[in-house]
Order: structure tokens, then C-alpha cells, then sequence
């Protein structure tokens, strides 16, 4: 190797050691700034002042999240419409709308469920949710509305009650049944009525709203247990005089004749319990059917009084007071089905303040008439002459003009959608409501 380039390779190696120990700050790496860059002022850093820095400040009272009352629907009365005269049953009494509650039949102790209604509380309860159980209560609950709530559900339990509960207001039974008597709602019936005593109609007054039903003394009972005091309560079942609301009344009773708590049993009770039960209950029923109305507490007569003092603003002293009737058929004494009439529309009749408005095919005639009931009773019309024109050949109108002047009752349906006239021969005119 050449001595030049000797000596140069020794002088490089050299220069290195030296740097070596030399040890000079090393040159910061810096990264390449990207082309487009977007600056954001820094955050100002949160303060957390001292308590010595913050005043003391009060404590907002957040009010408390209500859900406002449901506006009342519809349902044809308004709580403010009603007069009720309790004597001195309660301190006090007030009418107050419930809405409606979903039919429900998934839970014990069996199925329920109301349409929006009316409820009248006693003794200072205002809200149908604090009521006690057994609590003196009175319902006003829309028939149609009921039975339609049940039967779009299939089940047709509230309709065939209504139509019982009408039933044993037109014709009360003999003799009167000792258990399984109708009674609704649901709500205050879970149980087996077992037991039923003091059957009477209802007593009313002219200014009744409800002057068709039945009240009795019972129970509804879960468990098989001998008669006490316990659970008994004064219950009417009635409808209004249109027939468009149900109409039921409970209260606590209680009477001497029987023992208050199942622990005062008396062994011979208990033996004839045991040894036939509906038989003791029956017999129970039957003798203390023969007690007067003040043996009870409270008196039965000022349940009676309280029931036929309930007054509703616009309702008619008697369900015949509804627009007009068509006539639709008549059913002969021992007919199975009625005779249908051929033009219903022709065949009218409309009930006044104690007037009355017929049309009979081509012929109209006016009279008066004499009712007693709400729903159902006593009738007799007074028509006077008809107009002159000669109708059809096919025409009913003497028919029907000579069957309304012998007509000596009549019955409304629960709902008010149909009327039935009775005749002494035992005939029966069928008619509907006009549209």
C-alpha cells in the first residue's frame, strides 16, 4: 500500500476516537410537519374553587314528576250531576270518575276489568286506589261499554250477569234463592256467592234514578267456612231507568243473630257445617230472612232509603222516555219466536212527559199514558181517535193500534236497545230503537 494512503486511513481513525471522547450534544430528531394542520385553542384547565371561594347557595327543590289525572271520558253522566242522600250511614260522600281498567285474565283470584265509570266513596275517600277492601263503595258503570270491554275477549261472563240481574229485577224469583244470586263487578265478587238473605226489589221514590233492581244480604266466600259476620255486606243490583248503566251498592252489615269471627262458632253450627254445608247455609238464609230490617247495622231500611234517594241530572222517570220505538214483531201467548213485522219503520211510537205519539202505517194518532217503573212496570195507554186514511190491504195498523190499547206492562233492556209490551192475553210486542 502506498504511504499516502496509509497515512490517511491513520489520521481518519484518529479524528474518530477524538469525537468519540469529545461527547457532543446529540442533534433532536424532529418530525416531518405534515401539510395541513388545523390548531385548536388549548381547553382552559377546569378551577375547582375552594369552599372558602364558593358561596353557600340553597338546595333547589326539584318538585316531584306528577302524572296528571286522566281527562273523564264521555260516559253519558257527570259525577256533578248526582244527589245522594246517605241519612247517617257515612260522614260523607263523594262521586268521582274512575277510568278505565284492561281486562285482565291472567291473575288470581280470577278475571276483571271495568269501562270508565263513576264510583260514589264514603267516610272522607276521594280516591278510588285508597279504598279498603269491603269498603262501602257505589258503582255507575255503562252497560254497553261493560259488555263490549268482556266480549272482545270471548268471554260473555258480564253480559249474561246484566241480563240475570234484569231478570230477577223483572219477575223476583219464588222462592227467593239462599246463594248464587248475579252480582257485578267482578272486582267485588271474587269468591262463591253461598250465601244470600233479606231478597227484596228495590224501593224507590219519583225521583229515583234507579227504580229497577234488587237488594240482598250475602257473602262471597273463597274457603267453605260456617256463617259469620265476617265479609257480609248489604249488595244491590239495579239499573238506571234508561237501562243504560249498571247501578251496585255494598256495605259492611253485620246482626246480632250471628257470630262475629269464626272462633265464636258454636259447636252445633260447626257439626251441622261439617256434616252439610250448603244445607246449614240454606237454613241459615231462611231464618234470618224472617229478621226485621233494623235487627241488621246498620238498619237494611236506611240502605233501602239511600239507594232510592240516588238522583242523576237528565235522567227519565221511566226507561220508555228514549226517542222512538219500532214496532218489529209480536209473539202470541205459547210461541216460540215472535212474528215478524213487515215494515218496522211504519210502525212508530214515542213516549212523552206523559204523551204519547203514534204512527200506525198511514194512519197517526196521540193519546196519553200512565207508567210505574224505571225499566220495567205498569202501563196502560189512552189513545184517541186516528186520522182517517184507509192504508193497504196488507197493512198492520189495526193490529197494532188495538194491541197498544190493551198493552198493560212493559220491560226495557239493559242498554235500552230493545222494549218489550206485554198483553193480559199473555202477547208480547217486540220493538227496537229507531236509528
Amino acid at each position: 500500500m502506498p504511504k499516502r494512503i496509509l497515512l490517511l486511513l491513520t489520521l481518519l481513525l484518529l479524528s474518530g476516537w477524538v469525537a468519540a471522547c469529545a461527547q457532543p450534544t446529540p442533534t433532536p430528531i424532529v418530525a416531518p410537519v405534515p401539510r395541513t394542520i388545523t390548531l385548536q385553542a388549548p381547553a382552559e384547565p377546569a378551577v375547582t374553587p375552594t369552599p372558602a371561594q364558593t358561596p353557600a347557595q340553597p338546595a333547589t327543590e326539584v318538585p316531584p314528576t306528577r302524572t296528571p289525572p286522566p281527562e273523564p271520558e264521555d260516559i253519558g253522566i257527570d259525577p256533578a250531576s248526582i244527589s245522594l242522600d246517605d241519612g247517617e250511614l257515612a260522614a260523607s260522600w263523594q262521586a268521582v270518575f274512575v277510568p278505565a281498567t284492561p281486562f285482565d285474565n291472567m291473575h288470581a283470584p280470577g278475571p276483571s276489568g271495568l269501562p270508565a265509570h263513576i264510583q260514589i266513596l264514603f267516610d272522607g275517600v276521594t280516591d278510588p286506589r285508597a279504598r279498603e277492601p269491603g269498603a262501602p263503595v257505589i258503582y255507575i258503570i255503562p252497560v254497553d261499554a261493560y259488555r263490549q270491554l268482556w266480549e272482545a275477549h270471548d268471554s260473555r261472563f258480564v253480559s249474561d250477569v246484566i241480563r240475570r240481574i234484569a231478570d230477577m229485577s223483572f219477575q223476583p224469583p219464588e222462592p227467593p234463592p239462599t246463594r248464587g244470586l248475579p252480582v257485578l263487578p267482578a272486582e267485588e265478587t271474587f269468591g262463591v256467592n253461598d250465601f244470600a238473605t233479606q231478597l227484596r226489589p228495590a224501593s224507590s221514590e219519583a225521583t229515583s234514578a234507579s227504580k229497577t233492581g234488587f237488594r240482598f244480604v250475602g257473602r262471597f266466600a273463597q274457603d267453605a267456612t260456617p256463617l259469620t259476620n265476617e265479609w257480609l255486606r248489604y249488595i244491590y243490583q239495579g239499573l238506571t231507568n234508561d237501562g243504560r248503566y249498571l247501578v251496585a251498592f255494598f256495605f259492611p252489615v253485620r246482626t246480632d243473630a250471628l257470630p262475629d269471627a269464626i272462633e265464636e262458632v258454636s259447636q252445633a253450627d260447626q257439626d251441622a257445617f261439617n256434616q252439610d254445608g250448603l244445607g246449614y247455609l240454606a237454613d241459615k238464609a231462611r231464618t234470618l230472612d224472617a229478621l226485621p230490617s233494623d235487627a241488621w247495622e246498620p238498619d237494611l231500611a236506611a240502605f233501602d232509603a239511600l239507594i232510592a234517594s240516588l238522583a242523576i241530572e237528565g235522567m227519565p222517570e221511566t226507561g220508555l222516555m228514549q226517542g222512538s220505538w219500532l214496532w218489529v214483531g209480536q209473539r202470541a201467548l205459547g210461541s216460540d219466536a215472535p212474528t215478524p213485522v213487515l215494515d218496522p219503520p211504519a210502525y212508530e211510537i214515542a213516549f212523552g212527559e206523559g204523551d204519547v205519539q203514534v204512527r200506525a202505517d198511514c194512519k197517526r194518532a196521540d193519546g196519553t199514558y200512565a207508567a210505574d217503573g224505571g225499566m220495567t212496570g205498569a202501563l196502560s195507554l189512552t189513545l184517541n181517535p186516528t186520522t182517517m186514511q184507509i192504508c193497504s190491504e196488507d197493512s198492520q195498523a189495526d193490529a197494532f193500534l188495538t194491541a197498544l190499547s190493551q198493552v198493560d206492562r212493559f220491560a226495557i233492556a239493559p242498554g235500552a236497545h230493545t222494549m218489550q209490551l206485554f198483553l193480559p192475553d199473555g202477547s208480547v210486542m217486540s220493538f227496537a230503537q229507531a236509528e
